[in-house]
């Protein structure tokens, strides 16, 4: 799956991250890959089993977006997930 967000202030791509949301525990995820280019940030991650999963897009401590994604199907992403 590819996030993509327009950052509009660059200093802040260090305190950007994503959790999964489980009841009392949160999970950073990993990404495959990031690309910044044009004030545009793309991140590449794999899911690696099927289900509904809750994602949370943090600064810092603060949540500014919240989804829910459902897997229907965890294959393996092509390599040069980027355009």
């Amino acid at each position: 799956m590819m996030f993509k967000f327009k950052i509009l202030n660059k200093t802040a791509l260090k305190d950007v991250n994503f959790v999964f949301s489980g009841g009392l525990r949160n999970k950073v995820m990993s990404f495959k890959g990031k690309n910044y280019k044009h004030n545009i940030l793309q991140m590449a991650y794999q899911f690696h089993k099927k289900g509904e999963f809750d994602v949370h897009a943090k600064i810092d401590e603060d949540i500014i977006a919240s989804y829910t994604i459902i897997v229907k199907n965890a294959e393996k992403m092509p390599n040069g997930t980027f355009n």
